[in-house]
């Protein structure tokens, strides 16, 4: 059992979402002006970054480069005052834990793990300041609106006062006959004169001098990934965030169900920027890579626009898995959406492990840890599919375990897909599937109010067979004590992993028919996922129809039988035939 300051930390996780800050929890960026956020000095990894670049949006800067231009405006304040005024800060954000964490993550600004005024030498997606412990969150960057609020409690440090001018914007695009994207232009060029493609704090202009020129490169790209290791077919990267900055400019769009994508405004940016794939989907998951501690995981583009993730290339490894999974997501929801089933909460939170076996839904940042009888040692047998602790624990290594202790104490992931280095795309789709249809039975039982601790009793459940069992079996027995809720779930979870699946990759997209019967591999489970397939694929019952009787009151598959027979009256002997063929 969690200590109570832990339960207390994970709750307030849990409800970071929704969270609301009181005035005297927050401070403006003209408090913090005045006050003691000032920036220390920044470390830097100089495997990943270089050189350190003068940031052509300061105030001095444009300021400069103002007077340069329209020499009225020398030693004329008021003018300078005028056209030259700051509307944001270039900040960094350390929070000490989840709690914190949550804060700066719902305040919904651009983060970035490194500094955005250096030299990008390596690949920064794993940078880590060298002067934060690796098991500890690490400082996060962005630029933030001058009139803004943040939570007083985060530790934060301003680098810089900013005009970042929008030259979509008849507000900023000109004041007292000064035009501000000639100042910015001319900025570029004093502040960074031999800035060359590869140097880039972001990047420079194609032209590999100033950058003084206007970006030409197209506000379109395409996001693909090879759905085989042979690359003989390829499918979209849907719903994801593609980002565009160059310094302390930063534009964003989505990506289509097609993979193409938009970015409103990037011809404002001055010269050619550097392109990231931040796995943020539009649906409000975020994906997490590895042991990483802060999340989603973000993918260097550089300054390429369109890509086609292949999983035989080292550098698109992480990135490619997470598309799959992604992939699998997406379609879930668009069939929640589509069909009015109930669709997982919002704000999951989903990490891709390497090594280790199996995947789980614990939904711990959705606020079941306070609920549940497992200490941390549980959580992470349940995550792995194996005891890591007592006299069966399997053999894992106590690095990796202080690891995963920490990927649960201090993100909370909600959804775990593990071996994601040996998966087959195949392989992760039926698995994500599963998972994520387990959340969308969550948020079915949680709208009673006591969906939480339904849930709890399923990870106990599950955890306790895993170490009870000489082969790391989380289901238990027809005849186990307590495995009611577990057969309920695993019985839906287990055959819609299957029906996406199928559907996807067999039957292109259409619905299976009577003709597909269920296959072999689930067929033997004691909870006889069959009973959801043969409802569905023969036109008995909808999945959203089956859904809807999945309510907390129903806490075994006895009780199910009944609520369906009760709701669909007129369809009540075929699902009574149907349960009773696989022996319920």
């Amino acid at each position: 059992m969690k200590s109570k300051s832990l339960l207390i930390l994970f709750w307030c996780m849990a409800i970071g979402a929704c969270t609301t800050f009181n005035e005297d929890e927050l401070s403006t960026p003209t408090q913090m002006m005045t006050d003691h956020h000032k920036a220390s000095e920044i470390v830097v990894d100089h495997s990943v970054l270089g050189r350190k670049l003068e940031n052509p949006y300061s105030i001095g800067a444009m300021r400069a480069a103002c007077e340069e231009l329209y020499p009225a405006t020398r030693g004329n304040t008021a003018a300078i005052d005028s056209a030259i005024t700051p509307n944001y800060l270039y900040v960094r954000m350390l929070p000490e834990d989840s709690l914190e964490f949550n804060k700066i993550m719902d305040l919904d600004y651009e983060y970035y793990d490194y500094p955005l005024d250096y030299e990008v030498l390596g690949d920064p997606s794993d940078y880590h300041d060298p002067s934060v412990p690796p098991d500890e969150f690490t400082w996060q960057y962005t630029v933030v609106p001058i009139d803004d609020t943040l939570p007083k409690a985060v530790r934060y440090e301003i680098l810089d006062t900013c005009l970042i001018p929008d030259n979509e914007s008849s507000a900023t695009a000109s004041k007292e006959g000064i035009d501000l994207r000639q100042v910015e232009q001319r900025s570029y060029d004093i502040t960074n004169p031999d800035e060359s493609e590869s140097s880039s704090g972001g990047s420079s202009s194609s032209s590999g001098s100033s950058g003084s020129s206007s970006s030409t490169v197209s506000n379109t790209g395409k996001i693909m990934f090879y759905s085989d290791l042979a690359r003989s077919s390829s499918l979209p990267v849907k719903g994801i965030k593609v980002r565009a900055r160059r310094f302390l400019k930063i534009r964003t769009g989505f990506t289509r169900s097609d993979g193409t994508y938009t970015i409103a405004g990037l011809s404002d940016i001055i010269g050619t920027p550097r392109f990231e794939l931040r796995f943020v989907n539009e649906y409000g998951y975020n994906m997490g890579y590895g042991f990483a501690l802060i999340m989603p995981y973000t993918y260097n583009m550089k300054q390429t626009r369109s890509v086609t993730l292949d999983r035989n290339n080292d550098a698109d490894k992480k990135a490619w898995a997470l598309a799959a999974i992604n992939d699998a997501a997406y379609d879930w929801y668009r069939r929640c959406d589509n069909e009015g089933i109930t669709p997982p909460p919002g704000g999951m939170r989903v990490w891709a492990l390497e090594s280790f076996e199996g995947a789980s839904t614990l939904m711990l940042h959705h606020g079941t840890l306070p609920y549940t009888t497992l200490s941390d040692a549980g959580l992470i047998s349940l995550m792995v599919f194996a005891p890591v602790t007592g006299s069966g624990a399997t053999a894992i290594t106590a690095g990796a375990y202080v690891l995963l202790d920490l990927l649960v104490d201090l993100l909370g992931p909600d959804i775990t897909i593990c071996d994601i280095e040996n998966r087959t795309y195949e392989s992760i789709y039926e698995d994500v599937c599963h998972e994520f249809s387990h959340a969308s039975h969550f948020r079915n039982v949680s709208y009673s109010g006591i969906g939480m601790a339904w849930w709890a009793d399923v990870m106990d459940y599950e955890a306790n067979c895993i170490v009870a069992s000489s082969f790391n079996d989380p289901y238990g027995t027809k005849t186990s004590s307590g495995n009611g809720k577990c057969g309920v779930t695993e019985m839906w979870a287990t055959a819609v992993g299957y029906i996406m699946e199928y559907e996807k990759m067999l039957n292109n997209n259409h619905k299976l028919t009577s003709i597909y019967k269920c296959p072999n591999i689930i067929a033997s489970y004691w909870f006889r996922p069959g009973i959801v397939w043969d409802l569905y694929c023969n036109n008995i019952l909808s999945l959203n129809e089956i859904m809807s009787c999945m309510t907390s009151d129903v806490d075994d598959i006895a009780s199910l039988k009944s609520k369906l027979m009760l709701n669909f009256t007129s369809k009540s002997v075929p699902i009574d035939t149907t349960f009773v063929h696989y022996g319920f």
